[in-house]
Order: structure tokens, then C-alpha cells, then sequence
């Protein structure tokens, strides 16, 4: 009689495995895309986004001195931001110079700048400009990169001017402390205690910017130290925490 012959079947169950396995490989791939290249694209919109704000804050304040120098700031501005190691690079074409209405919130680009009040930067890192952002497991699927960008508008607006002397001699941590208090070994409030600006009413919503003029010395017997004092020998506070202040 015969030997029966016995079929294995764990043979062929692990090879419709390898079929299944075969079969989603793309569809993995592309989940691994979407985290890893979304990740890539996110931090290349926040560099960009960062870089505009920058920008679009330092050529706003000069729109009304001189256009050409706000152009020269939001350049240099962009520049000191990067992505993957390349400074950010503005065109001239993505500085524009134009009207911001606070009450639509709308930016009406000009052609005459004399009535300028706000810039608008648009940083971009694209294919036109060779440093579009790189795809790696996406370019499996057939997109190698892509096109990211952040737009930022800046305003100026009139308003109430107010101008305060700040001795060299105010001590932060006399910040709002009572007469006779005393802080950092010899200061003693009021004498050095810090100038209080209530010329201006803060409101919410409102825009306040400022600028500064003059100067002060760390020592006025120390020619050599300049406002910021010897950035070679820099100390903390002393006396440490005082008055609720750190």
C-alpha cells in the first residue's frame, strides 16, 4: 500500500505574504512620505515665515525715509535666516511697497510710494529660483520637490509721540518698588529707579513702535568700555533674584 502524501500549506500561505507585502510597499512608502516630507515642508514655511516677518518689521520702518534703504533692510533681514543651511534670498519683485487699511485689513500695492504706509515680503524657496524644497520618499511617487512661501505685511500709522529720558542710572529691579528700597548693593528707589511711560494709553489692538537716540557709558572713567560695558567680562547679577524681579 501506498504512503500518503501530505501537502504543506505554511509554504504557500508565506508566499501570498510576500505577494500582500509587495502590493502595499507603495502605499507605506507613501504614509512614510507624507510624515517625513510633510515634516521637511513645515519647517521650510517656518524659516520662510520668520524671515519675512523680519523683514517686512525692518523695511516698514524706514518706508517713510527712504524706500530704497527698506528694500536694502528686508534683504539683509531675510538673509540672516536660512533653510537646510542656504540664507533666505529676496527678490525685488517679492518687496512691495503699498497702503494697508486697518479697517478692511486689505494691502493695495502702489506705484507711487509716496503715500506708502506698509511692505509686503513674500519669502519663497521655489523651483524658479533653484532652492525649491527638497522631497526624498516623495520622489519615489514622482514629485521631487515643491514650491513653499510665507507672506508678511508690516504697517506704520500715526499716532501720539512721546519722548522720555532714561537715565544710564535706572535699576530694573527698582521696577514699581516703594521709597527707601534698595537693590543691587547702592541703588535706592526713587533716585535709580526705572523711568515709568504713562504718556501713552496702551489699548488693545493698538500698534506702538519705538526708537532710540543717545547714549551712555558703563564707566564715564573707562573710555575704553562702551554702553554694553566689557562684553569680555560678563557677569551675572550679583545679588541675584531682588524685589520679585529676575
Amino acid at each position: 500500500m501506498a504512503n500518503p502524501i501530505h501537502i504543506r500549506k505554511s509554504n504557500a500561505r508565506r508566499g501570498m505574504s510576500y505577494i500582500y507585502v509587495m502590493m502595499l510597499m507603495p502605499v507605506l512608502l507613501g504614509f512614510a512620505s507624507m510624515g517625513l516630507d510633510y515634516a521637511r515642508v513645515q519647517l521650510s514655511k517656518t524659516k520662510l515665515q520668520q524671515a519675512a516677518d523680519a523683514a517686512a518689521r525692518a523695511a516698514a520702518s524706514k518706508i517713510q525715509d527712504d524706500v530704497s534703504a527698506a528694500r536694502v533692510l528686508a534683504i539683509f533681514y531675510a538673509s540672516q535666516y536660512s533653510v537646510e543651511g542656504a540664507p533666505i534670498e529676496l527678490l525685488d519683485s517679492e518687496i512691495e511697497f503699498g497702503r494697508w487699511d486697518r479697517a478692511t485689513r486689505t494691502f493695495t500695492k502702489l506705484t507711487d510710494l509716496s503715500t506708502a504706509n506698509a511692505v509686503r515680503v513674500t519669502a519663497s524657496r521655489t523651483e524658479a529660483k533653484q532652492n525649491a524644497t527638497k522631497l526624498f520618499l516623495a520622489s519615489w511617487l514622482g514629485q521631487s520637490s515643491i514650491d513653499t512661501k510665507a507672506v508678511s505685511i508690516a504697517a506704520i500709522s500715526g499716532g501720539t509721540t512721546s519722548t522720555v529720558n532714561v537715565p544710564g542710572t535706572s535699576d530694573p529691579y527698582l521696577a514699581g518698588m516703594p521709597a527707601g528700597t534698595t537693590a543691587s548693593s547702592d541703588d535706592v528707589a526713587p533716585a535709580q529707579s526705572p523711568v515709568l511711560c504713562n504718556a501713552i494709553t496702551v489699548t488693545p489692538g493698538g500698534e506702538m513702535s519705538f526708537s532710540f537716540t543717545g547714549g551712555v557709558r558703563n564707566n564715564p572713567n573707562l573710555n575704553s568700555y562702551e554702553p554694553d560695558g566689557n562684553l569680555s567680562w560678563i557677569l551675572s547679577h550679583d545679588a541675584g533674584a531682588e524685589n520679585a524681579d529676575t
